[in-house]
């Protein structure tokens, strides 16, 4: 086999990334649609949401030590197993248990397979930047891949969403599956590619070492990402914004569009025109910004957009006018992520990137459950549009946090330099 060039590696990892993530949206979306219309039961629906989202959030820190010890190819082939078991499964679930008076059945298949499904997504969460690191011949290379895989992370959560729509709409909820079902082989493909063609930069910690060494190892990312302000601050803006945004994206969201009448394929159209806003500000409007804005200044922006943006679907019931706020969503989500994560991606030091990155993301996501669960009750009692208003609340913490954090402009807004910067600011955390 052809040796890939790093750059092609990224791109083939970043492919392989975002079939696996498709796949796991699309069924997301199929289980959002098969309770909303055949069951009329949010409980449901909300459980298997929660279930979800409670093993990425376990899962995550032990997969950051995990990424430090083994050869993250075997981890991305792993993720990939696990995600095209899933699809299968939900194939075979659907046939045997979908049409049966009793659904208690294709309810516990579904838990069991969203646990499945999800312990793929918690097995890539914390690969990107360390992995992106190892495989870039150079710093130019660091940056153009991280943003590339921070685009497309926004892209994956909306393009799944969107083509389960598509393909429910115009053929059939078992569609969609198929759909999920060569996403996911498709991504484990992409990840055999890169396998065979990745080479680790660093010797990696081998999975015999001790188990207390183990818990050494995720204690020191969690003490890391605690002790430096510029973390801190990032874990809480992203903790009481993910208390609105992850249930408003795939539980409120979808109930507000389909309980006022509309169609899958209208909830596609929304969130084709956020996918849309995602692609303008990582196409050319970052850019644009960056010459009238420090990065400080772009990244509060970003998260001002985004609360805005999702508060003001609360007050309007126009397709067209949903579409101009997803749009201006995915334009505040993308740019406060790329941003964030690009200069996170050369201030924290080589070796320490996976634990101090699923320890991150591990707080990012701790809040999600407990939105989900919190907007699973609210909608017994009220609706979507009061749910929004209610939450929008949360992310006042996480603009005044981002807009008004001192270490986190300086960290933002710092020059490139040849040692990373939370070396020179916190150096006794990394000896």
């Amino acid at each position: 086999m052809m040796k890939l060039s790093p750059w092609a590696q990224i791109c083939t990892y970043v492919a392989s990334d975002a079939a696996l993530n498709v796949s796991a949206r699309v069924f997301q979306i199929y289980c959002t649609w098969y309770f909303l219309k055949f069951l009329a039961a949010d409980g449901g629906l909300s459980s298997v949401l929660l279930s979800i989202w409670i093993t990425s959030t376990v899962l995550l820190p032990f997969v950051g030590v995990l990424g430090d010890r083994i050869r993250k190819s075997f981890i991305l082939l792993f993720a990939g197993s696990l995600a095209v078991a899933s699809a299968f499964l939900s194939l075979i679930a659907v046939k045997h248990l979908g049409g049966n008076p009793d659904h208690r059945g294709i309810f516990y298949a579904f838990l069991v397979i969203g646990v499945i499904s999800s312990s793929s997504i918690a097995l890539l969460f914390p690969l990107g930047t360390p992995l992106i690191a190892e495989i870039a011949s150079s710093e130019s290379d660091i940056h153009r891949g991280i943003r590339l895989k921070s685009s497309m992370f926004i892209v994956n959560l909306l393009f799944g969403p969107t083509l389960a729509g598509l393909v429910i709409g115009r053929f059939s909820g078992e569609a969609a599956l198929v759909l999920a079902t060569a996403a996911a082989v498709i991504g484990l493909g992409l990840a055999l590619i890169f396998s065979g063609s990745f080479s680790s930069k660093r010797v990696e910690r081998t999975a015999s070492s001790q188990l207390p060494r183990f818990f050494h190892e995720l204690r020191g990312g969690v003490r890391r990402v605690l002790r430096i302000k510029a973390e801190r601050t990032i874990a809480i803006a992203s903790l009481f914004a993910n208390m609105l945004l992850v249930p408003f994206l795939f539980l409120v969201l979808p109930a507000k569009v389909i309980g006022s009448g509309m169609s899958m394929l209208e909830l596609a159209g929304v969130e084709i025109a956020m996918g849309a806003g995602v692609l303008a500000a990582s196409g050319f409007l970052i850019r644009k910004l960056q010459t009238i804005l420090s990065e400080h200044g772009i990244a509060s922006l970003g998260v001002c957009v985004l609360g805005l943006s999702i508060l003001s679907f609360a007050y309007v019931e126009s397709l067209w006018l949903l579409c101009f706020f997803a749009f201006a969503l995915g334009i505040g989500l993308t740019a406060f992520n790329v941003t964030v994560n690009s200069k996170r991606a050369s201030a924290i030091p080589d070796g320490y990137r996976s634990t101090m990155e699923s320890t991150l993301l591990f707080a990012c996501t701790l809040a999600a459950p407990a939105g989900i669960w919190l907007s699973k009750i609210a909608l017994k009692s009220l609706s979507p549009d009061q749910v929004i208003v209610l939450g929008s609340g949360t992310f006042l913490v996480a603009i005044a946090a981002i807009a008004f954090s001192r270490a986190l402009r300086d960290m933002l807004n710092a020059p490139q330099g040849t040692t990373p910067y939370y070396m020179t600011t916190n150096h006794t955390l990394f000896n």
